[in-house]
Formats: C-alpha cells, structure tokens, sequence
C-alpha cells in the first residue's frame, strides 16, 4: 500500500496528468532507476516478512519476519534523501531507526485498533486486550521518542534553515507531517490515559471512536510521509 502511495506521490511530483498518465512516466523511473530499484526490493521483502508472519509460530519464521523487517527498515534510505547526506552511514542508520520506530508505534496501531474493534462486544476479549495495550503504551511511548529525536536530526540536515522550513515545498511538506504526528501523539496520549483505563469500565465505545481516530491519523502520517520524500531538498 505504502509503495502505491510513494509511486503515486512521484508521479504528482512530477507534474502528474498534466506531465503525463502514471504508467507513462512511473514505467521507466521503476525498472531503469536506483530509486525504483530500491522500492521493488522493498515490496520483495515487505512479501518476505509478511510470509514469516503469517508461518508463525512454526521454526525459524520469528527470525526470518526479523531478518526482512530490519532489511526492509534500510531500504527507504537508499531511495530517499539518508543516502546523499555528507554523512551518509549515520543518516542511513539514523532512518533505519526512524523506520522501526514508525513501524513500531504507528503500524502496530493500526494492526490493534483492526483486531481490537471486534472484539470490544466480549467482557473477556476486553480484559486480555486491556493488558496488551498497556503493554503496547510502554512500546509506543519509546518509539514515539526515537521518532522524533531522528526526524528532527533529518529536519536539521536537510531543511538548512528556518526560512526553507516555511518558503520550500519540502519545508511545507514537513510541516504537515509534523503536524500529524502532534494529533497523533495527542490522540495516543489521551487514549493512554484516559481511554485503556476506562476499557474494562464498560467504555468499549469510547475505545473504538479514539482508537479509530488514532489510526487514521497514522494513516496520514505514512501518505504525508510519502509525499514528502518526493520533494527535493531545500539544499539541492
């Protein structure tokens, strides 16, 4: 979904309908281009992990699924801006990181807000995922941490300065990014402490209207995420 996204948001870069149809100009920058190169490896081992997850928990699939998460956590650097920093080992670590972070806190939301809605109707299902989302309040709070520590070195390498920030389409394009993820994280604070503790109080409802709201807001952040990377660099 997230490499339509990133395809899709190349072609509105490019000048979109007006510079041509999707497959015109998508065509040749996939398959003749570093950057398409990099994305087909990154649905390849989106594939992988997807068929580690799904054999668990039989032998060796937890380390298959980790071995093509931390490969797939790579593979934005080599087709985004990490790749061309004069500093390119640690930029390309430090996405990495970003990478696992947003996968930790942001897809992991999604993947439990689609798993907890059906099961909010059942008093014991409410229990057991009470305890989940405590436990997943701890992972998100850290990964919320490390998101924001290596997106804001990013920001600092490759916007430059305070007036690109606000006079560049990369500046723009950051801006609303970070302003999605300020509702995220306020929607996850307040389901944090407010919404999970009320879930075994009969507040089902509540869970569901928040949790859904939080989702769709992390959903934004990867489409604004994805808009982002194609956009050149105030520097450039």
């Amino acid at each position: 979904m997230l490499a339509v996204a990133r395809l899709w948001a190349q072609w509105l870069t490019l000048g979109g309908s007006e510079a041509g149809s999707f497959a015109e100009l998508m065509r040749p920058m996939l398959f003749e281009t570093h950057w398409g190169g990099a994305l087909i490896v990154q649905i390849l081992l989106a594939l992988i992990g997807a068929q580690a997850f799904a054999a668990v928990p039989r032998a060796g699939a937890w380390t298959r699924a980790a071995i093509a998460t931390v490969l797939l956590s790579l593979t934005p650097a080599f087709s985004g801006h990490a790749l061309g920093e004069s500093r390119p080992v640690i930029g390309v670590m430090l996405d990495s990181i970003h990478v696992l972070a947003a996968g930790a806190w942001l897809g992991t939301l999604i993947v439990l807000v689609a798993i907890a809605i059906p099961l909010l109707r059942n008093a014991a299902a409410r229990a057991a995922l009470h305890g989940l989302l405590i436990n997943f309040s701890r992972v998100a709070l850290i990964s919320a941490a490390l998101l924001t520590l290596t997106g804001l070195y990013a920001a600092w390498v490759n916007i430059g300065s305070w007036h690109a920030l606000w006079s560049t389409p990369y500046g723009t394009a950051l801006i609303r990014k970070l302003l999605a993820v300020v509702v995220a994280a306020g929607l996850g604070a307040i389901n944090w402490r407010v919404t999970v503790p009320r879930l075994t109080l009969g507040k089902a409802h509540r869970f569901a209207a928040s949790g859904i709201a939080e989702a769709m807001a992390a959903l934004l952040i990867f489409l604004l995420t994805a808009l982002l990377v194609g956009q050149p660099l105030p520097l450039e």
